[in-house]
């Protein structure tokens, strides 16, 4: 080969070597990045777990106490982030014991169209809390248990119209307004409700499909007309201001709750409702009982088991006496005049 062969090879070669450095450079970041995410899969193996079975773990994380907040997923790292985000049902339950209130709608927006628990004590300022309850409202579609405690009056805008095809449970707070009164019957599923309703609430909720009801009115009118919609209760908490006994008239046909095995009674001056009951799946009562009517609320007691031939398996009497009175009581009983 000559010289000029020889120079015009080595020109050549050099036109070749920018191509082939900039091959190898690109090879090996590739190898730096493969080498980065080795270390990392060897220092956090969780992170080489496919994100279905991660993002498993951090349901089961959350499910176990309603403490674990998934916002502590969050700070963990980016990839962690962004997987939590992304997955609706850790932003399905909220409850205001464990969270500030308005950290509500950024649980909301992520929660997809899954169904939701909320459980929301409500700001004292009411323009505030009615800025929830409006935000709330806008996924009413997806309500699966609500309780909404409040101390102020709170309105439900004209939005709310249902129907609620997941709502099992609802807590309304004592004092609420609507302009669609019958909003709530379009809830199929609802089986439990805690309220304080007035007489006009008797449009207002689905008593017939009710199974448990802790019931808390000024009326004891009130209440007898609502039982009498809810003849398939189960679970029944009844409270009232014992002052409208007198204004029932007396009992002339009982009013039959066929399937109700739990009743508590508070306070104990309510007793005399007792008289207007039969009861006969009764298998648990508890009430407040105190001195200056104890006895005679025992007997109402007996009376409502004799009439309802049910068997009662537990009695829980909550007793305001003193020492001597509570000795007193017990001994009444034990003597058999119970």
């Amino acid at each position: 080969m000559s010289d000029s062969e020889l120079r015009t090879e080595i020109a050549l070669l050099d036109q070749e070597l920018p191509e082939l450095d900039a091959q190898i450079a690109l090879v090996r970041t590739k190898r730096d990045r493969a080498s980065e995410l080795l270390l990392q899969a060897l220092a956090y193996p969780v992170l080489s777990l496919p994100n279905e079975i991660t993002s498993e773990i951090f349901i089961q994380y959350i499910d176990v106490d309603e403490r674990r907040s998934p916002l502590r997923l969050t700070w963990v790292c980016r990839e962690w982030r962004e997987l939590a985000h992304s997955c609706c049902r850790l932003w399905t339950s909220f409850d205001s014991k464990f969270y500030a209130v308005n950290c509500m709608p950024f649980w909301l927006r992520r929660s997809g169209g899954l169904p939701l628990d909320l459980q929301i004590d409500l700001p004292a300022s009411p323009s505030e809390a009615q800025a929830i309850v409006e935000d709330l409202c806008n996924y009413s579609a997806q309500w699966r248990t609500v309780s909404l405690r409040s101390t102020s009056l709170i309105s439900f805008p004209a939005s709310l119209h249902g129907p609620f095809p997941f709502l099992e449970k609802l807590q309304l707070p004592s004092g609420y307004e609507t302009s669609t009164p019958s909003v709530f019957l379009n809830a199929p599923r609802l089986r439990e409700v805690s309220a304080s309703p007035a007489y006009s609430w008797l449009e207002r909720l689905p008593w017939v499909q009710l199974k448990v009801l802790d019931l808390s009115s000024e009326s004891a009118a009130t209440c007898i007309a609502i039982l009498h919609c809810a003849p398939h209760l189960e679970e029944l908490q009844l409270s009232f201001d014992p002052e409208t006994l007198n204004l029932l008239p007396p009992p002339t046909k009982m009013l039959v709750l066929p399937r109700l095995s739990t009743l508590s009674l508070q306070p104990a001056l309510c007793f005399g409702i007792l008289e207007y009951l039969t009861v006969p799946a009764l298998q648990s009562f508890t009430t407040d009982v105190d001195d200056s009517g104890g006895r005679r609320q025992l007997l109402s007691f007996a009376q409502l088991v004799a009439r309802s031939k049910c068997v009662v398996r537990e009695l829980t009497l909550n007793m305001c006496f003193t020492a001597n009175e509570e000795c007193a009581f017990n001994e009444w009983i034990q003597n058999g005049a119970f």
